[in-house]
């Protein structure tokens, strides 16, 4: 009997061996059409699935008998394609020939002298948690990347404390994870991608006598295997600056929920070095009012400057927060379930002097402010100046808030009254332009007769509307 539609037929037990291996060795970096041509076979030989990317390899245990260098990513389409009636033939030039009904497929191999040997560590000692280890190690990955400008960029360390560290020049992250660990050893961000992408915890682990490769090991006999960059690699001063860093601060704060839908909603309007700007109740992307986004949140009451995109990486994982300083700069340091991290707060930008009324079409009649350093080299906020009147906006009244300035709470702690006395936003559109006050319609047959989204721009000059 066929098997249903949109089911996938029954497999024979020897390719669904095959195929849980080359899933499974597929957590190693995908090879690129640059790739060496071993990068894009697996050589199976012994009982065992290897595939290498040049710095990590993966192995997994298969049938036994099984031998050849076949192409990886066609032998799992060939095997996806097959029933409970498989056929595995090796012909004289390597190549696997997969049969199965009226399926035929010729993976092509590549010869036995071109195989680069790569054989696991020895499982020398157990790991008491696996599953924290894992997740300590995919945090403080969360930092770095492959293509970091140097090696410190673009690796973990083990730490002889049961923990895990990053850092990519202007963050530390440390990720406890309780197992006794070889200490000191640098491991490329590739080995920690590849653990997460395996998505099970390792029993065991091992090291080469040189300490040049480090191998974790699956309850299943499969393993992931990493070359090791030297300890010169990561300096002591990075470790010792941190644990300068983690332990000057103030007291730390709960993140307010809003902390992290602020940013994200004010990321996209940031320049390209993805400045927030922090004061208390205020968080902006520009220095000037006039450019950019802000959103008044009470919640937040810090005074920093940060990467917004660096304090993203923290969303997850962070639960508390606190500002500290270094050497005269700013810190934000973070703490979660046993993770904790420094990034570096940026050099702060001083408001512009009010000394002209902005033009039509930014912030409009709101506090100007200014900022001056204060002894300790940080940044305090000095009283608002007197507003600015926008001249093209003159009395208008009734704009509406913006953002999450608009949310009852929040109304009801700036103006002191009851939550249920706040008064529901008000329903209008307002549109402004650079000669007049601003037209306000009501949502309702007017604007649905005679507005519709996007229809303005046919009625610009065609300088204007492109």
């Amino acid at each position: 009997m066929a098997p249903r539609k949109g089911r996938a037929p029954a497999k024979n037990e020897t390719a669904a061996g095959l195929i849980n291996a080359l899933k499974f060795v597929g957590v190693i970096k995908p090879p690129t059409t640059t790739s060496m041509p071993q990068h894009h076979h697996v050589w199976l030989n012994l009982g065992q699935a290897i595939a290498f990317d040049g710095v990590v390899a993966a192995g997994h245990p298969i049938e036994d008998g099984i031998a050849g260098y076949p192409h990886a990513k066609l032998l799992l389409e060939a095997l996806d394609n097959t029933d409970k009636n498989f056929v595995l033939t090796v012909r004289e030039n390597g190549a696997f020939e997969i049969q199965s009904g009226k399926y035929q497929a010729l993976v092509p191999a590549l010869p036995y002298d071109q195989v680069i040997p790569t054989q696991p560590d020895m499982n020398q000692a157990a790991f008491t948690d696996g599953d924290a280890f894992v997740k300590a190690m995919e945090a403080a990955g969360k930092i770095v990347t492959e293509s970091g400008d140097v090696v410190l960029y673009s690796a973990v360390r083990l730490t002889d404390s049961g923990s895990v560290m990053a850092t990519d020049g202007g963050t530390i992250i440390e990720a406890y994870h309780g197992n006794q660990t070889p200490p000191g050893i640098i491991l490329p961000k590739q080995f920690v991608t590849a653990m997460v992408k395996a998505g099970k915890a390792p029993v065991g682990m091992g090291l080469k006598h040189d300490w040049s490769t480090f191998t974790v090991w699956y309850a299943d006999g499969s393993w992931l295997r990493t070359a090791v960059y030297p300890a010169d690699t990561w300096p002591n001063e990075v470790t010792n600056g941190f644990a300068d860093l983690i332990s000057n601060h103030g007291e730390p704060m709960e993140i307010p929920p809003k902390l992290w839908t602020t940013i994200n909603t004010l990321l996209p309007f940031t320049d390209d070095e993805k400045r927030i700007i922090i004061r208390p109740g205020l968080v902006r992307t520009h220095a000037d009012p006039r450019v950019g986004a802000k959103l008044d949140v009470a919640e937040i009451p810090v005074n920093i400057d940060i990467d917004g995109k660096r304090v993203l990486l923290f969303e997850t994982i962070a639960t508390r927060y606190a500002i500290g300083s270094y050497h005269g700069g700013s810190t934000m340091v973070f703490y979660g379930d046993k993770v904790r991290g420094v990034i570096a707060g940026k050099a702060p930008q001083a408001d512009p002097e009010p000394t002209q009324q902005p033009q039509a079409g930014g912030w409009g009649n709101e506090p100007q402010t200014t900022v001056q350093a204060d002894a300790g080299g940080g940044w305090a906020m000095t009283a608002p100046a007197q507003p600015q009147q926008a001249a093209s906006w003159g009395d208008k009244v009734g704009i509406p808030a913006h953002g999450l300035a608009n949310d009852p709470e929040y109304e009801s702690e700036r103006q002191g009254i009851p939550i249920e006395e706040v008064p529901g936003p008000v329903e209008e559109a307002v549109i402004f332009t650079d000669t007049d006050l601003g037209i306000s319609l009501s949502w309702g047959e007017t604007i649905q007769q005679g507005f519709s989204a996007g229809g303005w721009l046919d009625t610009l000059p065609k300088d204007q509307g492109e």
